[in-house]
């Protein structure tokens, strides 16, 4: 892939800490500097319950869109996990990226396992981002 190295900034940080565990002058830099965010991380586990997983996948994302919302206005294109979706498949629900979430991880009856709870919170945290601007 082809990218003009004066345009693409990769930050290495950690999903799990405060500021993205970036520096507070490092955030802020990246706040001031960028105008578009890829987020693709997450800490996979299948084995491991929500409250493990919850810190990188749905607090490191509340970290991103803080980022996001930090300075100037920046588009957050959130790469999430088919996770979520699978599951209501295998509920035996008919799905197309255009539906709602469930309103509640209770809605999910036999997702059970951490990181799909994980996602679906995260997920839910990028629809309401959306709802006050944040893109």
């Amino acid at each position: 892939l082809d990218l003009p190295a004066d345009r693409v900034l990769f930050v290495e940080g950690d999903l799990a800490l405060p500021n993205l565990g970036m520096s507070q002058s490092d955030f802020d830099r990246v706040a001031r500097e960028t105008d578009t965010v890829f987020h693709c991380a997450a800490f996979v586990n299948h084995v491991y319950n929500y409250t493990s997983l919850e810190t990188a996948n749905v607090f490191g994302f509340k970290e991103v869109l803080r980022l996001a919302a930090t300075d100037t206005e920046k588009v957050v294109n959130f790469v999430s996990s088919a996770v979520v979706m699978n599951t209501l498949g295998n509920l035996g629900l008919i799905v197309s990226e255009n539906d709602p979430l469930p309103a509640s991880m209770e809605d999910l009856r036999l997702m059970k396992m951490g990181y799909p709870r994980t996602k679906w919170a995260a997920e839910k945290l990028a629809e309401s981002a959306a709802k006050v601007g944040i893109k």
